[in-house]
């Protein structure tokens, strides 16, 4: 592995900063997803 990182500190320094905005993206969709769902019902 590049300068000892295992897969673990890979994920951590690597992966995670580049999920970040897919992960916001994802998030944000479920979340006006289930007010959709509860509004709905609601009316």
């Amino acid at each position: 592995m590049v300068d000892g990182a295992g897969v673990f500190m890979r994920l951590v320094r690597i992966m995670l900063p580049l999920l970040k905005p897919v992960l916001a993206t994802v998030g944000l969709f479920c979340t006006v997803g289930h007010w959709n769902d509860w509004f709905g019902g609601v009316i």
